[in-house]
């Protein structure tokens, strides 16, 4: 994609956003590798730069957690982060030196997105950066869900034109189920980095050790992921919400 093909004659840009930022924007979603960027054609052009631009922060963020730079350069990355949010949402008279923050700021504006979401986005980043999440309480699981699941749902249903308590819902039901089943879906891959997402409860139920490796081994781990009550009920309410 470049910016010669989002400009076209005389026609605003999407967002009123430069065609080249659209096009960093739009670029990174594709160079994901994902199923993201087809999904989201069948939105209209502001909608869907709206979500190019959410996608591209998270993928941003979630690399920066997940690279392999000293705790200390990541730490102060996703910090970073929180100082480019804030001054999105403060006096514009300065304008914004990357793509991605112009994209964001047009899109912030256009659909009054909440600063609360994108930095609870960033602060899930900062639980995996901080120390491997391993065996937490429901808490803590909870929480991290909420921040990197769903606040990118609250994020969401903003830009699809769901601005009402229902939206938030849906963003509060569909991104823990999402998120859990990622957790399922994941583990081995999340044991290799040395996280293990499962409850301390349902492992010590099922005798899984609170290990990230020795715990594919264990002949309790697949009853435990298949008897999370949680993870069952919520995916069931997901598929209730408004």
């Amino acid at each position: 994609m470049t910016a010669q093909d989002i400009q076209t004659h005389n026609q605003p840009t999407p967002l009123g956003c430069d065609p080249a930022d659209l096009a960093w924007v739009e670029n990174t979603v594709k160079q994901a590798g994902t199923s993201f960027a087809a999904g989201m054609k069948i939105l209209p052009p502001m909608r869907r730069y709206g979500m190019f631009a959410i996608y591209a922060f998270c993928r941003v963020v979630d690399d920066i957690a997940d690279g392999n730079a000293p705790l200390a350069e990541r730490t102060q990355a996703l910090d970073e982060w929180h100082a480019r949010i804030a001054r999105l949402y403060g006096p514009q008279s300065a304008p914004q030196p990357e793509p991605l923050e112009r994209v964001l700021l047009a899109t912030i504006n256009f659909f009054a997105l909440r600063q609360a979401d994108f930095t609870a986005v960033i602060d899930g980043m900062m639980m995996d950066t901080q120390s491997a999440i391993v065996a937490p309480d429901e808490a803590t699981l909870d929480l991290y869900c909420d921040r990197v699941a769903s606040a990118v749902g609250r994020l969401s249903v903003r830009i699809f034109g769901e601005c009402s308590d229902n939206g938030d819902k849906v963003a509060y039901h569909l991104g823990r189920a999402l998120q859990l089943t990622n957790i399922l879906r994941d583990i081995p891959e999340d044991a290799a980095r040395g996280r293990l997402y499962l409850p301390s409860d349902l492992l010590e139920r099922f005798y899984v050790p609170r290990d990230a490796v020795k715990a594919l081994d264990a002949p309790g781990l697949e009853a435990c992921a298949g008897f999370w009550p949680p993870a069952r009920r919520i995916i069931s309410a997901s598929r209730l919400s408004p």
